[in-house]
């Protein structure tokens, strides 16, 4: 399974509302929105090895604050250290940061808590 792929997979265990880059207009909260901010692929002397390294934001809506917040350490209790997805094996480098945001909306305030991590993954 690919990198996005699986960590998607993996953070659809605390809700089921993960999206990459978008999260869709009236989509239910809480909700986690995932966003590459870089990513590098490692090389030898024969190409690609299936390695890479890359920082991703991992945006947490909620309807209040203390659901941000859960909701955010219970991402961050999710990619702790190593895991596997089907044969993706994905390891958190170092510690995540993490900050507190919201905007207004349509609909009332949305808060969220983002949390930026490292990982280092095989797919």
């Amino acid at each position: 399974m690919a990198f996005k792929a699986a960590l998607r997979a993996h953070l659809k265990a605390i809700t089921p509302e993960v999206h990459w880059v978008v999260r869709p207009q009236n989509t239910p909260l809480p909700a986690i929105v995932l966003q590459t901010i870089n990513e590098t692929v490692e090389r030898d002397m024969d190409g690609g090895t299936g390695n890479a390294s890359g920082r991703v934001q991992i945006s947490c809506f909620a309807n209040s604050h203390t659901a941000a917040e859960t909701l955010k350490d219970d991402v961050l209790a999710a990619i702790e250290g190593s895991f596997t997805v089907g044969d993706t094996v994905i390891t958190l480098q170092g510690e995540p940061d993490w900050f507190d945001r919201g905007t207004n909306t349509a609909t009332g305030y949305v808060h969220n808590c983002l949390v930026e991590a490292r990982f280092y993954h095989n797919g």
